[in-house]
Formats: structure tokens, sequence, C-alpha cells
């Protein structure tokens, strides 16, 4: 990269915890990590990507740098204007409720950073897509095995697969990453898993939630509290 910016190539890449657009010799900063809403105060690392690649994107079909970053500092990931995509919703007095696009998010994107030290425990409702190769699937489970408790589930349309096929590969991906059988359990619906996750909620619990019906699940998951309709 740096052979590159030499010769006068564009680059984005993070300086001193900064999305900065570099050309040469010019250094342009276009906002910190925390600055960004996306990076949910620097705790998505996994959004790092993405958005180099859309300043970079930007930049190079000739978007101002200011309106860059007003792009960037504007974007939410709210319900109304990124529906079931990194949505973070706080239920006062009892516990948060996450929802995660992103499978490898569930670990990584919260793993020591923004709520994860926080949270009493962390829980997550899990499936995948059925068309995945089945390594992927029990790949899932292996990064799930790191929260404290999981609630299986299978989307309706499973792509192919027989019923409890997918769960099946999960578990073993959960046992290959050290959960014990008493730490996960299977619901018979998306909507029975969320009602049982929500229910069972405590105090500071952070809850990731791998949904297929995005609006029914936030429409439970606001159902709870009103506080619950605005993103954070």
């Amino acid at each position: 990269m740096e052979d590159h910016i030499t010769r006068g190539g564009i680059a984005v890449r993070i300086e001193d915890a900064t999305f900065v657009i570099r050309r040469g010799r010019l250094r342009i900063p276009i906002a910190t990590l925390r600055e960004v809403p996306l990076m949910m105060d620097g705790a998505a690392r996994f959004q790092q990507g993405n958005i180099m690649a859309a300043i970079g994107t930007a930049y190079v079909q000739g978007v101002r740098y200011d309106t860059i970053r007003a792009g960037l500092l504007s974007f939410f990931p709210s319900p109304t204007m990124t529906p079931g995509r990194l949505n973070l919703l706080r239920i006062p007095e009892r516990a948060r409720a996450d929802r995660l696009c992103a499978q490898r998010g569930c670990t990584d994107g919260f793993d020591g950073h923004g709520a994860a030290p926080s949270a009493n425990r962390r829980v997550g409702v899990v499936t995948a897509p059925g068309d995945r190769r089945d390594d992927d699937i029990r790949g899932l489970g292996r990064l799930a095995a790191s929260l404290d408790r999981v609630i299986l589930k299978e989307d309706e349309d499973r792509r192919g697969r027989r019923e409890g096929e997918i769960a099946e590969l999960i578990i073993e991906g959960l046992r290959a990453g050290g959960m014990r059988d008493e730490q996960w359990e299977t619901a018979p619906s998306e909507e029975e898993a969320v009602n049982q996750v929500l229910s069972d909620m405590g105090d500071g619990d952070l809850v990731v939630i791998l949904a297929d019906d995005v609006p029914g699940v936030l429409a439970q998951v606001q159902a709870q509290a009103p506080a619950a309709n605005a993103a954070l």
C-alpha cells in the first residue's frame, strides 16, 4: 500500500483510529471509528472493511470528502433505515436486544468491546440458511459457542434441507466449540424462539437474534417496551 500511495495511487485505510483517504502526499481524515454510527462506538470491527470500501468507491466517483463524512455520520443502523441489519435495541430496566446480519458479528463484533463487557449474559437465537455448505453451518455453531446460551431455530424455507438438519449441524459446531449440551436448546419456530429468549431475559443481558422474518422479530422486541422502537 505504501508503494501504491508513493506512486500517487489512492487508498483508504485506518490511521490512528481514523478512516483516512490517501492520495500521494495528500491525507484526508474522514471520521474516527467511534464517530461512525455503523461502527457501534467502535465495537463492530467487521464493519471496517465495508466502510473503507464505501469511502473509496465514493471518492473515486468524485464525491467530496465532506459529503462522504456527512453520509457516514448520518447513516444509522436503525429499524427504520436498515431493518434487520445491525439494529441495537434497548429494553429499559431489563436487557438489550441486538440483531446482527453477519454470523461472525455474533462474536467478533462485540467480543470485548462496546456492549459486551457490561452484559450479564450473551444469548443467541441462531440458525443458518440451508443452502450453505455443511462446514459453514458447523462454523456458525463454533462461533456461537462463545455465547453463554443458544436457542436454535430453523427458518420456514430451509432451502432444500430436511427438517432438523440445520440444527443438527449447528449443534455439531457448538460442541466442537466447547459449548455444553445444557447451554443450548431448540425451538420449533422463530416466533417461539424469540418469545422464549425475551421472556427469559434478565437485567443487562445481550441478546443476538439472526432473524428471518425481520418485521415480525422487530415487532416482538419492540412490543416489550415502547423505548425499544429507537435504535441506539
